[in-house]
C-alpha cells in the first residue's frame, strides 16, 4: 500500500493512501467538537446549553464510528 505524508495532531505521519481522507475528516470533526465544547462551558441559556450539547454528542458519534473505521497502522515521523 502506498503512503502519504500528512500531519496529524501537529506530528508528521505516514498514512495509507486510502485512509488519508478518513484521518482529514476525523480531524474536522475533533476541531468541531473542541469549538463545540469551548461555547457549552461560556454558554449560560440552559436551551442553548440544551441545542449545543446534542450537537456535541452529534459530532462524538461521527468521531468514535470513524474511529473504528481507520486502521491503526499509521507511523510517525521523527523529524
Amino acid at each position: 500500500m502506498e503512503k502519504v505524508q500528512m500531519v496529524i495532531g501537529g506530528k508528521l505521519a505516514l498514512v495509507d493512501s486510502d485512509q488519508v481522507k478518513k484521518h482529514v475528516n476525523k480531524q474536522l470533526y475533533v476541531a468541531r467538537a473542541i469549538q463545540l465544547q469551548k461555547q457549552l462551558e461560556a454558554e449560560q441559556d440552559p436551551i442553548c446549553k440544551r441545542l449545543l450539547s446534542d450537537s456535541l454528542n452529534e459530532i462524538m458519534g461521527k468521531i468514535i464510528r470513524l474511529n473504528r473505521t481507520i486502521r491503526q497502522n499509521v507511523q510517525f515521523v521523527r523529524a
